[in-house]
């Protein structure tokens, strides 16, 4: 048997190794790779048992002449090598690959710009640029002989890789661009990283990945077409629905009338569509008499209801819902994010099993409040306004609260840089399917799920029906090649969860050349992973099922 995962090179309780972990280890996690971190000393015996790929990603590094030579026998037997700092391929010992620079000069730039087509940068154009947050200034250590720069920082390359005797090699001149005050996750080099560990693993080569989901996520639903479409203020849905888009549904209960909330029921009952109680009443854009009301939140002394008040609102809410018939999304998200923590126990009570919100529970919006939340701000948080791309995907903690410590998984997707933190969709149909193109793709492409994602009040309440259906034609069309499968968003968050929750042990090629994975955690529901494998430089990719393991 020989070993398929990545090995990482690390020396704990360093600088350089939290380091990684708030930088490099959230991407492993996310594209679902099998890694091992391995203690410098016990590298030799670890890689005698085999590996798919070394990954340098610990900053700051210093790899002995021992551990130089163990990991040039691996690239003698095909284990592929990618390094994110080159200051630790600066060692004698790597000669055969590179060359150390004695002087290195600062490089800036403000951009990253696509030089080369290849696998890694099979979804980007040559010449593409892709512009950074503030300028990046990195020191080229060392030069990879007889490379390929796939990607420029100004003239100098940022991702550069070469072979050598059949193994596969990556460098990156540096990864400070993951950094959020620099670029950060979901903004369109995910896919390079990902692929580039793809292309220079020796195949076969296993990781879960996530299938291409599309969901729809629409907030303040009231039934905003009265106007447009009398006999179905909701066509919006059915127009959507055409196009594959199944859309959770943030209802304004007390702002909808009775034709509203009998189509709510049919779509619900019919599977194209989740509704759930977004707040009582909205009336920042609707004409209506009646005042704005939270469900979950005080907003406007930014607190939280007392529990009598909030065990009143729940009751109100169940009974409407109750009342109409209407099953309750498993997919909490209240208006602006906000709830009391008192409220979850509703929630749960409800059957709701995942939450979307920004900020910990009894904040505000506009607190700055940050929440501790994985994969990507586990290490580095932000308050729920900054217009930056997120995605969570881990359960909520309460260590002080048994009832609800680990009992609601939050799951969110929002690519928050393009128009907005939405899509924003008007009447100016180019721009609108722009935005929706590229959010989606932008998602699938950094393997999380996508959310179109935008509210019926003032955006979708100010279209016209013909705009609508140019808008959700051109959309769908503009990701087809990713073949998305549309699902509604509590079959989505349900597989992220169970994705979350199971992770790849170990990848073990045997003597017949076949690959067996080994899991640890349990999934509730059938998931995928994919297994890459690689034929005269082609490579292919074939999607497997891991069965539920409960």
């Amino acid at each position: 048997m020989s070993n398929r995962n990545i090995v990482i090179p690390v020396k704990y309780n360093t600088f350089g190794y939290d380091a990684y972990c708030g930088l490099i280890r959230p991407y492993l996690d996310v594209f679902g790779m099998p890694y091992d971190e391995v203690e410098l000393s016990s590298l030799p015996e670890r890689l005698n048992k085999g590996a798919a790929l070394v990954l340098i990603a610990q900053p700051g590094l210093i790899l002995s002449d021992d551990a130089a030579r163990t990991i040039m026998d691996a690239l003698e037997n095909g284990i592929g090598l990618v390094c994110t700092d080159t200051s630790a391929l600066c060692n004698a010992v790597f000669s055969p690959i590179c060359s150390s620079v004695d002087m290195p000069s600062p490089v800036s730039g403000g951009s990253v710009t696509i030089t080369a087509e290849h696998y890694a940068t099979r979804y980007h154009s040559v010449g593409e640029k892709i512009a950074l947050y503030s300028g990046e200034t990195f020191y080229k250590n060392a030069n990879l002989k007889n490379s390929t720069a796939l990607a420029n920082i100004g003239k100098t390359p940022l991702l550069e890789i070469a072979e050598y005797n059949g193994a596969k090699i990556a460098l990156w001149n540096t990864v400070s661009w993951i950094k959020p005050e620099i670029l950060g996750p979901l903004h369109g080099m995910d896919d390079i990283f990902r692929d580039t560990i793809v292309w220079a693993a020796k195949k076969p080569f296993a990781m879960k990945g996530m299938p291409p989901f599309v969901g729809m996520r629409v907030d303040d639903v009231w039934g905003a077409w009265r106007d447009k479409s009398p006999d179905n203020p909701l066509l919006w849905i059915e127009i959507s629905n055409k196009y594959g888009f199944k859309p959770w549904l943030g209802v304004f209960q007390d702002n909808t009338n009775e034709k509203t909330v009998s189509l709510i029921k049919k779509y619900v009952d019919d599977g194209i569509a989740t509704a759930f109680p977004h707040a009582f009443a909205g009336c920042e854009w609707v004409a209506s008499d009646i005042p704005e009301h939270w469900a979950y939140f005080d907003h406007r002394n930014s607190r939280p209801w007392s529990d009598e008040v909030m065990a009143e609102n729940a009751g109100r809410i169940k009974s409407w819902y109750d009342k109409n018939g209407i099953a309750i999304s498993k997919v909490a998200l209240p208006h602006y994010y906000e709830t009391g923590e008192n409220a979850l126990q509703y929630f749960i009570e409800w059957g709701c099993e995942y939450i979307g919100i920004h900020m910990p529970p009894d904040a505000s919006y506009f607190s700055g409040a940050k929440l501790r939340c994985g994969p990507y701000r586990k290490y580095s948080q932000f308050p729920s306004g900054a217009k930056l791309p997120v995605y969570f995907a881990d359960y909520l903690e309460f260590p002080h609260n048994p009832k609800l410590d680990g009992k609601l998984f939050n799951c969110v997707t929002e690519i928050r840089d393009v128009r907005g933190y939405e899509l924003a969709p008007t009447n100016d149909v180019e721009n609108t399917i722009e935005s929706g193109i590229t959010q989606l793709r932008r998602a699938i492409l950094s393997s999380v799920p996508a959310v179109l994602f935008t509210h019926e009040s003032c955006w979708i309440q100010r279209i016209t029906i013909e705009n609508w259906e140019k808008e959700m034609a051109a959309i769908a069309e503009g990701i087809s090649d990713l073949n998305p499968i549309y699902d509604t968003m509590d079959n989505i968050c349900r597989y992220v969860r169970a994705s979350h929750d199971i992770k790849i042990e170990n990848a073990e090629l045997d003597t017949n050349g076949e690959l067996s994975l080994s899991f640890i955690g349990k999934n509730d529901i059938e998931t995928k992973c994919v297994v890459f494998s690689e034929k005269n430089g082609e490579i292919t990719e074939k999607w497997n099922t891991v069965p539920k393991q409960l």
